[in-house]
């Protein structure tokens, strides 16, 4: 029984210590480098007429929405605020982030907030008053139809581990 139990401790533990990094894997698996040729829907941080932060398309951006090319530490929580208020009024998900800030570029990423299963993600650079593309990844459930299996093989692979050291130490008393 308690071999049992050993057994699925460990299953458990490294099913769920996988978990995380199996998305970062998938992640970088599924995200399509588009810095010559952005798809027709890459989204990117806008201002709309009436001063509000919004996802706009980079290929249809209008005269009625306003590319954002600047963006200061200051604004940050007003357009997370902005974004997350599509999805509920105290949505606190940092949907846009600076990643790093160098000499007359910034380098940002946004997730397009939404109540669905598909979301894009982008990661662009602003630099000299212009967007410059440069990955995508859209989310949907061949994330999870990926990561399940990883997270279910490790911890399938520690439960072998587990038997192999149970087997060698059979003339000791594990637990």
């Amino acid at each position: 029984m308690r071999r049992a139990l050993l057994r699925v401790a460990v299953f458990l533990a490294l099913f769920a210590a996988s978990f995380l990094p199996a998305i970062k894997l998938v992640e970088v698996m599924l995200t399509q480098n588009v810095s010559s040729d952005p798809p027709p829907y890459f989204p990117v941080l806008a201002r709309s007429p009436e001063g509000r932060f919004v996802v706009a398309r980079l290929q249809n951006v209008t005269g009625q929405t306003d590319l954002v090319l600047e963006v200061a530490d200051r604004d940050l929580e007003r357009i997370n605020r902005d974004l997350g208020s599509r999805i509920s009024a105290d949505n606190r998900y940092p949907y846009f982030r600076v990643l790093q800030r160098g000499r007359g570029y910034t380098d940002v990423s946004l997730e397009v907030p939404t109540k669905g299963d598909f979301w894009p993600k982008s990661w662009y650079r602003i630099q000299r008053g212009s967007i410059h593309p440069q990955r995508i990844l859209n989310y949907g459930p061949i994330i999870a139809m990926l990561v399940f299996p990883l997270s279910l093989l490790a911890g399938a692979l520690g439960v072998y581990f587990c038997n192999r050291v149970m087997r060698q130490r059979k003339g000791v008393n594990v637990i």
